[in-house]
């Protein structure tokens, strides 16, 4: 855990330089604006003990955009483990100095979707020392940007089950975030998008009514799809809605 202490220890003294940064390209480049964030920031403050945010992935400022949607730069200067630890594919991000650097720095773990079994499961032990350790993870269970618009439920993946059945007691933050005006895959939501989300706390159940024996890949599989559905209404909540 030494140079996970060390990352973090790096990133905390680089965020006031990122953080203005990255604001400046969001409001001042980009001009997004958020629907009011009031109440998804006092929900995500108040909550203890381990903690994972679960989101919908549809442009590569995804991670950007939720890191402002959970707290703001005072928030995250008093304390730095509510900015949750991003997974971004290291075939995306390991392209040039300049994104491996500043990935390293924003609390990113780069992930090899390539590696063989045992390197994906110390992974899986590595992140979830880290959630037992008070710290927060972000994780797109879509695996990539959604080539629909909507949820993939097709490519839904299982790695936050897995975390959730190696944690106890852990409590997942299902966020769903997006511009109405993004209706299909892209690259960046519309210059002056207005952004608004829905979001939901859930503790996974362990097991059907009856069945508690599920281990392993079963188990995580379980979890996974009770976080599909959550999203799924999330999803369904959003697009009946008013703006």
């Amino acid at each position: 855990m030494f140079r996970l202490r060390l990352q973090i220890l790096l990133s905390y003294l680089a965020f006031p330089v990122l953080a203005a940064g990255s604001l400046a390209y969001l409001f001042w480049v980009r001009r997004y604006h958020f629907a009011d964030l009031e109440h998804l920031r006092r929900t995500y403050k108040e909550m203890r003990g381990p903690v994972i945010v679960v989101a919908n992935h549809l442009n590569m400022l995804d991670s950007l955009l939720i890191h402002h949607a959970l707290g703001s730069v005072k928030d995250y200067v008093r304390n730095f483990r509510l900015l949750v630890w991003n997974l971004p594919a290291a075939e995306n991000f390991k392209t040039t100095l300049f994104l491996s650097l500043y990935t390293y720095l924003g609390k990113c773990i780069a992930v090899n979707r390539a590696a063989p079994p045992e390197e994906q499961r110390q992974l899986t032990r590595t992140l979830s020392d880290l959630v037992r350790r008070g710290e927060r993870l972000l994780i797109f269970p879509e695996g990539g940007r959604s080539r629909t618009g909507r949820l993939d439920a097709e490519n839904w993946t299982y790695g936050a089950g897995t975390i959730i059945a190696a944690v106890d007691d852990l409590q997942v933050l299902c966020l769903y975030l997006r511009s109405r005006s993004q209706g299909e895959y892209g690259f960046l939501p519309e210059r002056g998008s207005i952004l608004e989300h829905r979001f939901s706390l859930i503790r996974p159940r362990s097991g059907p009514s009856g069945q508690t024996d599920l281990t392993g890949m079963r188990l995580a599989r379980y979890y996974a799809r009770q976080l599909l559905a959550q999203m799924q209404a999330l999803e369904h909540e959003f697009f009946t809605s008013s703006p």
